[in-house]
């Protein structure tokens, strides 16, 4: 056995009960997305991904853990693809415009991810606490700031930041309640939609 063997050996042992553990974080994001925190039970994500609730529970301490990696699994990863288009030799303005492009078409083509944030949302506002994963909602808003702030050449202020992550959701949510209702969405393809969106987010900012 090489010693690669044994790493492997050794890793997959500390693991415990054999599970893909990319199929559970999906399966479970997608049933809160449907369904939200407390609508679903960890004994139900258990049965749809195909385990046991004990390998479950084995693998994530409680519910709240395997909501917390669920839902950083999916925002990272759209966040990993959106950051994929952009280059450095791109001019600042363009990389904002790749933010804007990167995640209309993800939010547009996945309805789950735009539930899942829109569900950790309402549990603030029905709550009056804090997001369940506040940590990732922290983490696309820098990396907002960050771009609007190379573009402007200054530090964005917080409302701007604010704003401009109001609009990306909002808008993404107008295009899919506008296509679930059968109307016709405004512009004549998405090219000219994410172009006039874009054109949005950089008036925002005065640029």
């Amino acid at each position: 056995m090489t010693k690669q063997d044994e790493f492997s050996s050794s890793k997959s042992a500390n693991r415990g009960p054999a599970i893909d553990i990319d199929h559970v974080l999906n399966t479970a994001a997608n049933l809160f997305a449907d369904h939200g925190f407390d609508g679903v039970s960890t004994r139900e994500i258990a049965k749809a991904c195909g385990c046991s609730l004990p390998i479950i529970y084995y693998h994530f301490s409680n519910k709240q853990t395997l909501y917390n990696e669920a839902f950083a699994n999916r925002i990272e990863d759209a966040i990993d693809i959106i950051r994929g288009r952009m280059s450095d030799d791109m001019s600042a303005r363009d990389r904002l415009k790749q933010l804007v492009a990167g995640f209309f078409d993800l939010f547009t083509q996945e309805r789950s991810l735009l539930l899942l944030v829109q569900r950790d949302i309402a549990q603030v506002a029905s709550s009056q606490g804090q997001f369940l994963c506040r940590r990732q909602h922290i983490y696309f808003m820098r990396f907002i700031r960050d771009l609007a702030s190379e573009v402007l050449g200054h530090e964005a202020d917080a409302h701007t930041v604010f704003t401009i992550n109001a609009m990306l959701l909002g808008y993404v949510e107008f295009y899919h309640l506008v296509n679930e209702g059968g109307e016709k969405l405004p512009g004549e393809s998405d090219e000219a939609r994410i172009a006039a969106l874009q054109e949005s987010v950089l008036r925002v900012l005065g640029v």
